[in-house]
């Protein structure tokens, strides 16, 4: 899964999610500031980032990481991991309470 981020979007929509080169889950931006998530195979809707800037730089390292795995041995993949850990602890996702990681609806 990889996540296509829309650049200057002229709506809500601020990102999909990307499923073998197929648009499904759509990333948007809520009217009070967070980012959030819906997938067309799931009712809930799941809170995914405080703010825009939060989310994009999120994606990037969540990208990054999709990026880097595929076939490679498990060493390879087990130091990226700990990479898109390091990368999410700075952005203050693994470490902040108020981070939305859940169904907010």
């Amino acid at each position: 899964m990889n996540i296509e981020l829309v650049e200057n979007p002229d709506t809500d929509v601020v990102g999909w999610e990307s499923q073998f080169g197929e648009r499904e889950g759509q990333f948007f931006v809520d009217s009070e500031g967070p980012v959030l998530f819906r997938s067309p195979l799931d009712t809930r809707i799941w809170g995914v980032g405080e703010n825009l800037s939060l989310f994009h730089s999120a994606a990037l390292a969540w990208n990054a990481y999709a990026a880097s795995v595929p076939g490679q041995p498990e060493s390879t993949q087990l130091a990226a991991i700990a990479t898109l850990r390091d990368s999410l602890k700075t952005l203050g996702l693994l470490t902040t309470p108020r981070v939305l990681l859940g169904s907010v609806a």
